[in-house]
Formats: structure tokens, sequence, C-alpha cells
């Protein structure tokens, strides 16, 4: 739920003016009139500005302070770590008996829920199918950095064992019309509110 915080600010706005006086006329000794300008005084006036700034927050943080996906990084069935390879992933059920490995770093001033999907589309997740879902944060039992140990079978069966011990999986059937076949697996991480998401999208060959 978000709500606002009213900020008041006052600030003092110095504003010096001079003023000039009036001069007169006096006899010297001399015997000549001169003119008299008394020295001019200044005036210092202070002015009280108060300013108002309205800051929108979720669950006592700023809406900007928000849960974010700084990278989601896949081990697949040929070892290759797409966090330090920019080989081609590939998912094999017939190795190591379809596990691999998907793992993620994040940042949030909030628990968040991490979900794991499949889809055919990078760019549209509203057909994506889910694997596995974890709430997570402070305390719990997947935190800023986390990983997932899964495995993918030959009628094409995706799992994840989530860090609290779940075991969620879901079929990919209607993403294989033909195989081997590239999918895209997506991390999702979205605040406790469900007010911000991010994500990242890898392509894999499931074959």
């Amino acid at each position: 739920m978000s709500h606002a915080t009213v900020l008041r600010l006052s600030l003092a706005i110095f504003t010096s003016i001079t003023l000039a006086a009036c001069g007169g006329s006096y006899e010297a000794d001399s015997g000549f009139h001169q003119d008299y300008i008394p020295p001019a005084e200044t005036v210092i006036v202070v002015e009280v500005v108060e300013v108002i700034e309205v800051i929108e927050v979720v669950d006592n943080y700023p809406i900007d302070a928000s849960t974010m996906l700084y990278s989601a990084n896949i081990f697949d069935s040929y070892g290759t770590n797409s966090e330090f390879e920019d080989t081609p992933l590939a998912l094999s059920p017939f190795i190591d008996d379809g596990l691999f490995e998907v793992f993620w770093d994040i940042e949030s001033y909030t628990d968040y829920t991490v979900d794991v999907l499949i889809n055919d589309n990078p760019d549209d997740l509203s057909n994506a199918v889910t694997i596995s879902s974890e709430y997570c944060g402070e305390g719990l039992a997947c935190d800023t950095y986390q990983y997932q140990y899964c495995a993918y079978t030959a009628d094409f069966f995706v799992s994840c064992e989530t860090p609290s011990g779940s075991l969620q999986g879901a079929s990919i059937n209607e993403f294989m019309p033909v195989f081997p076949n590239t999918v895209y697996l997506t991390v999702r991480a979205c605040d406790a509110n469900f007010f911000h998401c991010s994500s990242e999208s890898l392509p894999v060959t499931m074959e």
C-alpha cells in the first residue's frame, strides 16, 4: 500500500536594501554653504518561504527504491555458465538427468517474489509458463543472491527445487512444436506489493 509523505521545508531568503538618506546644507567656518549627506543605511529583510514536497512511499520506502534484478544466469547441461560465457545455452534431458541451475542477484528494500518462467517470446510474458515461484527476503529461505537446482525431462517437463525446499514444475510442451527448439527462460522479481517488477530472459535450446 502506498501513501504520501509531506515534507515541509522553510527557506530563509536574505535581501539587503540600501536606503539613501536625505541631505541638508550647513554653513562652514569659511562662510561657504556645503551640502551634508549622511551615510546610507542598509536594511536586511528576511523572508521565510515554506516549500512543501510530497514523496510517494511504499511500505515506508520511496517508490523508486524498489526491487531491482541485477542479473539472472543459467548453468546449462554442457557446463556453460551464462554469467561468464557467451556460448549459446542448451538443456538436454539425457545429460546428468537433465539437471541445470538457475541463479540471480537482486537488490530489494522489501521482501520480494521471484518467478522462473519459460516462454517463446522474451518481450511478452502473458503466455509464459511458471516453473517455480518463491517469496524471498531478509531472514527467509532466499535473499538477494540465490540459486535453484532444476531439471528438464524428455517429456518436456521442467521442474525446480525452490530455496525453501518446495519442488515445483510445469510442462512446456506447448512451446515445443519441434525439437530441438529455442525458448526463453525468464527470471522475474517483483516487490512485496507487485508495484514494480524487473526481469531478464535468456534464450535456451531445449534438446
